[in-house]
Parts: C-alpha cells; sequence; structure tokens
C-alpha cells in the first residue's frame, strides 16, 4: 500500500463455459458403420473425444440397418457438466 491509496477489495464472477467435443465415426474413413451384409441389424457408432484427446466414450446410433446399402444416421452426444450436447449425421455402409 502506498500513502496515496487505499486498500480496496472486490469480489468478481469467473465463467466457465461448456467445451465442444469432436464426434468421429468408427467405421472405415469415420463412417458409422461399415461392413458385408451378414442378416444382421447394424447402428452407427463414433468415438466421442473432448479437451485434449480424452475419450469421454461411444455413442450409437438409435436407428439399425440388416439390408445392403448407404444409409445416413445421427449420433448424439447428450452432454454433460463440462461439455456441450452435439449431433453428427454419419454415413453407414452395408455392402455386398
Amino acid at each position: 500500500m502506498t500513502l496515496n491509496y487505499k486498500a480496496a477489495s472486490k469480489t468478481v464472477k469467473s465463467y466457465i463455459l461448456k467445451a465442444t467435443v469432436t464426434i468421429t465415426g468408427d467405421g472405415l474413413n469415420g463412417s458409422g458403420y461399415y461392413g458385408t451384409y451378414d442378416g444382421l441389424p447394424h447402428a452407427a457408432t463414433a468415438t466421442v473425444t473432448g479437451v485434449g484427446g480424452v475419450v469421454l466414450g461411444q455413442v450409437t446410433s438409435s436407428t439399425t440397418h440388416t439390408d445392403v446399402g448407404i444409409y445416413s444416421d445421427t449420433v448424439t452426444f447428450l452432454g454433460d457438466a463440462n461439455y456441450k450436447m452435439t449431433s453428427k449425421v454419419l454415413k453407414s455402409y452395408i455392402i455386398a
């Protein structure tokens, strides 16, 4: 403290905002699913990555596909205390 100023203090608020995740399809070239027809239902899956590359887990689409084709599937990370909710549309491939 100097002679020209009084001591002072103030309470301030700090804000830490939720971070955004990265969703990457687990199939070939980032697809949601890539495989040969086997008669079984398949759903798109993806890995969810957070700050610093930490893996937060996997998400799976709510739809499944059995027949040969190319499909668009949505996977959703619901978010948590530190990360925002995020969805991504992935292509899924069942080939002959």
